[in-house]
């Protein structure tokens, strides 16, 4: 088995991680019609790369995905993005990676992100790692079709 790692993202490798999430948000992509905001913007992720809030998955050396992140000044981690690459996926990298995260970010108090309502898979795996959906809400004014879940893991002050 292959170790699994975070590390910060250099300038050098933003096309590496905007195409990673192309391939990781694909199936995303085709069901609701467009990508995660920002993903297709690389002068978003240059400027979350030069805040230090992305982060590189490692599988065994290679790069397996990324993930973006933010603690605001109350010590709450934002996961704004959190990725594997296809093939990547299903080995249980996931898993490692959430806690790792949380290792990487002890001084946190609680953990949230979002997710499409409609991706059962995710919302399995995030209650699997601990987290409590808080609520539903629309983040597109004009499209009552699509709804996301904000999911929050509290661990309390370490």
């Amino acid at each position: 088995m292959f170790t699994v790692k975070i590390k910060s993202v250099n300038l050098n490798e933003a096309a590496l991680v905007q195409n990673c999430a192309f391939d990781a948000f694909e199936d995303d992509s085709n069901k609701y019609g467009s990508y995660p905001p920002n993903i297709e913007s690389m002068d978003w992720i240059c400027a979350e790369i030069d805040k230090g809030n992305f982060y590189k998955v490692l599988y065994g050396g290679a790069f397996a995905g990324g993930l973006c992140v933010e603690l605001d000044a109350d010590k709450i981690l934002d996961i704004k993005y959190v990725f594997l690459g296809q093939q990547f996926q299903d080995k249980k990298i996931g898993s490692q990676v959430m806690g790792l995260i949380e290792k990487q970010f002890g001084e946190a108090v609680a953990f949230k992100l979002l997710t499409p309502s409609g991706s059962l898979r995710n919302h399995h795996f995030y209650e699997k790692q601990g987290y409590i959906k808080t609520r539903v809400f629309n983040p597109i004014a004009d499209d009552d079709d699509f709804s996301v879940f904000e999911y929050v893991k509290r661990v309390g002050a370490k």
